[in-house]
């Protein structure tokens, strides 16, 4: 039993560690073609109303050659975005092909959510090898259909 827990511990570590892997490539791979970059000058967003949340997206105006650009985020918050210019990097061959470099928040809760499948993972390979004990009978569970013998048990102290 506790080999089928800890391969589905495995299995679910690796799930998301692969999604994580996934987030950072996309992000490797939308970057390289962006050879400049420069500051924002205003940011501004649009909102998007739901049912129980405001939805945030930012827009970033940045100059290149003397003309404005408006780069839009690829991504919404429920948080309002900060109004501090962002570091744009764009195409020097296109300047509207461009990316807004991620606030430090958004790195953060990142690679805090990338702890996660590294700690399930960790969890699987100490429940496999028998780190984690497993739940014996000498504790037996309330509300199981052996109820009797968990009376019997816990009259018994």
């Amino acid at each position: 039993m506790r080999i089928k827990k800890g391969l589905s511990c495995i299995l679910v570590g690796s799930v998301f560690l692969g999604f994580c892997y996934f987030m950072i490539k996309m992000d490797e791979n939308r970057m390289t073609n962006l050879d400049s970059s420069t500051n924002s000058i205003k940011t501004t967003y649009t909102t998007k109303k739901s049912k129980d949340s405001i939805m945030y997206t930012p827009h970033f105006t940045y100059i290149v050659n003397g003309q404005k650009y408006v780069c839009t985020s690829n991504f919404s918050s429920s948080i309002k975005p900060s109004t501090k210019p962002r570091k744009i990097f764009y195409n020097s061959q296109d300047p509207q092909d461009c990316y807004p470099q991620k606030e430090t928040l958004e790195n953060t809760f990142f690679y805090v959510f990338l702890i996660f499948p590294i700690l399930f993972i960790i969890v699987g390979f100490a429940s496999i090898f028998g780190l984690i004990p497993e739940q014996t009978e000498q504790y037996p569970q309330m509300g199981t259909k052996n109820r009797l013998k968990d009376e019997e048990y816990y009259n018994q102290k």
